[in-house]
């Protein structure tokens, strides 16, 4: 299972409303379910969104008592472009759910004004969470699938500085969020084609895959 926690440095108001509107207004079906979970944050709770024999979990909870930066949201219990999706599922099908997945990821991080949020499950996790602020200086690597605020990718020093080489997927938001895609492997296992043209997208670029700071090479 892969996961794609959502780094933010304002307080939302309402993050379980907010995210129930992004994904309602993509066509998907959201119910709320308690979590299990101890957490110091009385209101934590799991988001079930549902499509059409498909669905993955928004978490929203936070750790009080953690020293590390803790993530607003975490969109996790999909397996993320691998098993058990392409099991039986037609191209077409399977292009149409992971572009409806993107479309959910994309405009929650302009809805929560995300700061940084880096895909897990390819490398060590220790490696791609920040571990404390400002979320540039203590980040240890980059991930393969990683979204960025103009401010963090101010402080990094640009993209230019942060990765080596061609780039296989960029897209920049409306709101100046960057998702960048340094490999389309090993996540991308049934050639899956990122969208070039939508209302969620301000420019994209698509290039064959390069090694990076944080290739496949190092991932398994």
């Amino acid at each position: 299972m892969k996961s794609l926690p959502y780094y933010t440095s304002i307080e939302v108001d309402d993050t379980s409303g907010v995210s129930r509107a992004v994904c309602t207004a993509v066509g998907l079906a959201v119910e709320r379910i308690p979590t299990e979970q101890p957490t110091a944050n009385p209101d934590s709770s799991v988001l079930l969104v549902s499509g059409d024999e498909w669905d993955f979990e928004i978490r929203l909870e936070s750790d009080a008592d953690s020293s590390a930066p803790a993530p607003e949201i975490v969109i996790a219990g999909t397996p993320w472009f691998d098993n058990p999706w392409e099991r039986g599922v037609e191209d077409d099908e399977y292009q149409r759910r992971v572009d409806r997945l993107f479309e959910v990821i994309c405009r929650l991080t302009m809805a929560l004004e995300v700061d940084y949020a880096p895909m897990l499950g390819f490398v060590d996790p220790l490696q791609v969470w920040p571990t404390d602020r400002p979320l540039a200086e203590n980040i240890a690597e980059l991930p393969i699938f990683g979204i960025y605020s103009e401010s963090i990718l101010e402080d990094f020093g640009g993209r230019s500085e942060m990765f080596d080489g061609s780039l296989w997927y960029v897209a920049e938001l409306p709101s100046g969020h960057t998702v960048v895609v340094q490999a389309d492997f090993p996540w991308n296992r049934k050639d899956w084609t990122p969208p070039r043209d939508a209302d969620f997208l301000e420019t994209t670029s698509v290039h064959e895959p390069t090694a990076t700071r944080s290739s496949a090479e190092d991932t398994h």
